[in-house]
C-alpha cells in the first residue's frame, strides 16, 4: 500500500523564485519594444510626413494653421492627463500614462520627422519641404500654447479643490463649535436647575417645622 502511494506521488520540479520570472517578463517586454521601435522608426516618419504633406498641400498659412491646432491639441490634452498621475492605485497610473502616450502620439510623430536621423525621417523632412511649409513652426507654437492653457487649467483646477476642501473644514468646524456651543448651554442650564433645587432645598431645611406644614 505504501508502496502504492509513493509510486502516484510525483516528485514536482524546483519552480524558479518570483523575482526571475519577472525579471523575464521585463526583458521579453523591453525585446518587444526595441523590436516595435525599430519597425516604427524605419516607416512611420516617412508615412507621417506624406500624410502631413498630402493634408497641407504646400500652402504656408495652411502648414501653420495645421501645426498648431496639432501642437496645441496634442499637447495639452497629455499634461492634462499627468496632472492625475498621483492617484492612490498603481493602475490608474499606468493607465493614464499610457493613455497619455497614445494621446501624444501625433507630436511624437513630428518629432520622429525632425529629429529623426535615418532615411525615413529624411523622406519625411523632404515631403514637408516641399508640401508642408510652416508646420513645423507652428507646431512648435501650438505645443507652448497648449501646455500653458494646460498648466492654467491645472492650476486653476487644483484651486477649485482646495477652496472646496477649505470650505469644507471651515463648515465642520463651525458644527463642532456650535455643537460645542450647544453643549455649554445645556451645562448652564443644568447647573443652574442643580444650583436652583439645592436652594430650595436648603430653605426648606432652615425653616420652622410648623411653616413648612402650611406649605
Amino acid at each position: 500500500m505504501s508502496e502504492e502511494r509513493q509510486g502516484a506521488v510525483e516528485p514536482r520540479g524546483v519552480e524558479p523564485p518570483r523575482w526571475a520570472r519577472r525579471a523575464v517578463v521585463i526583458m521579453v517586454a523591453l525585446l518587444l519594444a526595441l523590436g516595435a521601435y525599430a519597425l516604427a522608426a524605419a516607416f512611420l516618419p516617412r508615412w507621417w510626413g506624406e500624410r502631413i504633406g498630402a493634408l497641407i498641400g504646400g500652402s504656408t498659412p495652411t502648414g501653420v494653421l495645421w501645426g498648431m491646432l496639432f501642437g496645441a491639441v496634442f499637447t495639452a490634452l497629455p499634461v492634462f492627463l499627468l496632472a492625475f498621475v498621483l492617484r492612490p492605485r498603481w493602475k490608474v497610473r499606468v493607465a493614464l500614462v499610457l493613455l497619455a502616450v497614445v494621446v501624444a502620439v501625433p507630436n511624437l510623430l513630428t518629432l520622429s520627422v525632425v529629429l529623426g536621423g535615418n532615411d525615413a525621417a529624411r523622406d519625411g523632412r523632404d515631403v514637408w519641404s516641399r508640401e508642408a511649409p510652416g508646420f513645423v513652426t507652428g507646431t512648435w507654437v501650438g505645443a507652448a500654447v497648449g501646455a500653458l492653457v494646460s498648466v492654467l487649467l491645472i492650476l486653476a483646477r487644483w484651486s477649485a479643490v482646495r477652496r472646496r476642501r477649505q470650505l469644507g473644514a471651515l463648515r465642520h468646524d463651525l458644527e463642532v463649535s456650535s455643537e460645542s456651543d450647544r453643549l455649554h448651554r445645556e451645562e448652564a442650564d443644568r447647573l443652574r436647575r442643580v444650583a436652583g433645587e439645592r436652594e430650595d432645598a436648603e430653605r426648606r431645611r432652615d425653616e420652622p417645622p410648623d411653616l413648612a406644614e402650611n406649605r
